[in-house]
């Protein structure tokens, strides 16, 4: 399947209202988080994630049954790189929602814009949690790379603060951002 039919199938199966809430705070209308595409209504972002070119992606820090596609559409990213911060960067700590991991979090630094919108697809589910057969989701989109899925516990690191150099030697490569 072409990946551009792959992505829209995906959409598509997505649940309308779910569909409708990500792209109002990806493009900042929620009130919830600062917009990865600002100056964008919900409409015009379906539209262009929609219509847009998609590539496979190849990545390993991604969920185990996900998949990933990439496309040449430039957002405000709200991942730091921890390698490139000030080594007494505090770094916290968040449970990414469906695991019992976590992922790095920092104070916004500096503002980051990516050149490519990175989808991730995701197996379908029942009300039970049990996969559909061969159907995919959008579990999420964002500009620039997802953040890495950490192989520690939630409960090693909820509550703690490490710098990001601590964060770096826990094997920790990217952290959200979060505004003040």
């Amino acid at each position: 399947m072409e990946m551009g039919k792959t992505v829209r199938s995906a959409i598509m199966a997505t649940h309308p209202e779910d569909w409708a809430a990500l792209l109002r705070i990806r493009a900042g209308l929620s009130g919830e988080a600062t917009a990865f595409y600002p100056n964008t209504t919900e409409v015009e972002l379906d539209d262009l994630l929609w219509n847009t070119s998609w590539m496979r992606s190849s990545r390993s820090d991604i969920h185990p049954d996900a998949s990933a596609f990439s496309a040449a559409i430039p957002g405000r990213m709200l991942t730091e790189i921890l390698n490139q911060v000030p080594s007494a960067t505090p770094v916290t700590f968040e449970i990414v929602e469906g695991t019992d991991m976590v992922s790095a979090v920092v104070p916004q630094l500096r503002e980051r814009w990516a050149r490519y919108t990175v989808i991730i697809l995701r197996p379908a589910k029942t009300s039970l949690d049990e996969p559909i057969s061969n159907k995919k989701v959008v579990y999420d989109f964002h500009p620039g790379p997802p953040t890495q899925l950490s192989q520690v516990k939630a409960q090693d690191l909820i509550g703690q603060t490490l710098s990001a150099e601590e964060a770096l030697k826990l094997g920790f490569f990217l952290a959200k951002i979060k505004k003040p």
